[in-house]
């Protein structure tokens, strides 16, 4: 996306022109074109955001033989990008300027995000989702697992939890899942299939049939005798 100031809204009687600014501003690069020799000091125009420049002045404008003459500048920060700029910097007026032209400001956004100032911001940027996704997955599994306490009928998020709330609810994962583990695993007294009941379902199923069908003896001592 360009950004042409001559085409942006401009406001008369606003000494600022603020709707130009604040697109012109946060732009990475910025193209200068200049109709005559005049000097260009980066540091006219404040921003936080521009980090380099590409100055482009026209040379017999007007005619069949025009060319353009390219300069360059960059923050100290900002690593070299290419393509090179020719020695002399002067191009003629075709497609293979224009093609020059543009992978030469693609290459200029990337080697800026690559500066301090935007290593600083992205990394920052990142911590902040990744905290985000930390505490939107902790929160889940707490609520899948039935961890999530209450006080009051109200849920105490995991943002607000203590350290030693969350070390807490750590621990506590272990075991539930051993609780569960216990719960969902029965022996073999009550019947129920384990891993360590070799006796088939079927076979268990017909020894409770022969069990229910078989008649208790009428009498019993306490010694086990008839």
């Amino acid at each position: 996306m360009f950004h042409i100031s001559t085409k942006l809204p401009y406001v008369e009687g606003d000494r600022q022109q603020l709707q130009r600014k604040r697109h012109i501003g946060n732009d990475i690069v910025a193209i200068v074109f200049q109709d005559e020799e005049t000097p260009f000091v980066p540091n006219m125009i404040t921003s936080h955001f521009l980090h380099a420049y590409i100055v482009i002045q026209p040379i017999d404008p007007g005619t069949d033989n025009c060319r353009y003459k390219v300069s360059v500048t960059c923050r100290e920060d900002v690593p070299e990008f290419e393509p090179l700029v020719p020695e002399p910097a002067v191009f003629a007026k075709d497609h293979q300027f224009r093609d020059w032209l543009y992978c030469k400001l693609m290459n200029a956004e990337w080697a800026c995000c690559k500066s301090e100032q935007f290593a600083k911001l992205q990394y920052r940027t990142r911590s902040m989702l990744l905290d985000q996704l930390h505490e939107e997955v902790n929160k889940g599994t707490e609520m899948m697992l039935g961890l999530a306490t209450q006080s009051g009928g109200d849920n105490i998020s995991t943002s607000s939890a203590s350290s030693d709330t969350q070390k807490d609810a750590t621990s506590g994962f272990y075991e539930t899942f051993k609780r569960l583990a216990k719960n969902k695993s029965f022996d073999d007294t009550n019947g129920s299939p384990t891993l360590n009941n070799r006796k088939g379902l079927s076979d268990r199923i017909s020894d409770r049939k022969r069990a229910i069908t078989k008649k208790p003896n009428s009498s019993c001592d306490l010694n086990g005798s008839k």
